[in-house]
């Protein structure tokens, strides 16, 4: 295998489009895919339908991890091209061909604080592709756009239920509220990604979130929205993250 080193690109994000067999990333490209594929034909998984489905990508820092997922992105994005077809294809993987995926902007946890937490970002950037989704056609179904829209209100009260009671607050009404928001707000999360989807025409949602341990005050909090939150039957996650690290914050 040769290795091509170019000046100026260590600190990049390199996004791979060719020659994916002779990548120092070929074994994790195949590795993720594999797993995409399982999630999306339901085979060789112990995984049900409500079962969170993740694809981690770990390293060290400077490693790679974040142009590797991002490659695998746009492999899932761009099926249909020449030379993405043909590794798919070689490596058996025709049902990730055949499936249109709708996928989300990289979540930074950067911005994850106090006030705004890894939930109402994934919202927040859901919202924003549905509203110019909105703007840019005009056969929409209005139906579907006001029912997606009330989903998107119950939900952002579930979560602002959860962060108001997360306090440290041992008022039993409190716990109450607490509770109830949480199962309500799964049940409001699946229901927004079914009709997302529908909108968009796509059978899968990929939610990408990059250097999950980053924000290392917050990362057990992220992890565990994530669990809580993300196991959607349509729901595929992709995580950049430093095991240690994250270790290190839970």
């Amino acid at each position: 295998m040769k290795l091509i080193y170019n000046s100026g690109w260590e600190r990049c994000e390199i996004i791979e489009k060719q020659n994916f067999e002779e990548s120092i990333f070929a074994e994790q490209y195949t590795r993720a895919l594999s797993l995409i594929e399982q999630f999306v034909t339901n085979k060789g998984t112990d995984t049900g339908s409500d079962a969170l489905k993740i694809v981690a990508f770990c390293g060290d820092r400077g490693a790679g991890k974040s142009s590797c997922m991002r490659t695998v992105i746009n492999m899932l994005q761009d099926s249909k091209d020449e030379y993405i077809n043909v590794f798919l294809k070689k490596n058996g993987f025709s049902s990730i061909i055949n499936t249109p995926f709708e996928i989300l902007d990289v979540i930074d946890p950067s911005f994850f604080d106090t006030c705004h937490n890894v939930l109402e970002l994934v919202l927040g950037t859901m919202y924003g592709k549905a509203i110019n989704l909105n703007k840019s056609r005009t056969d929409f179904d209005f139906t579907c756009i006001n029912s997606l829209m009330k989903d998107f209100q119950k939900a952002k009260s579930c979560v602002h239920t959860l962060h108001n009671t997360s306090d440290g607050s041992f008022d039993e009404l409190q716990e109450l509220d607490s509770l109830s928001a949480g199962v309500e707000l799964r049940t409001h999360i699946n229901s927004l990604i079914s009709k997302y989807l529908k909108l968009t025409g796509k059978k899968w949602l990929i939610i990408p979130i990059d250097d999950i341990d980053f924000n290392m005050e917050n990362a057990y909090t992220m992890c565990e929205q994530i669990r809580q939150y993300l196991s959607s039957p349509q729901c595929v996650v992709l995580i950049g993250v430093k095991m240690e690290q994250l270790q290190n914050a839970v």
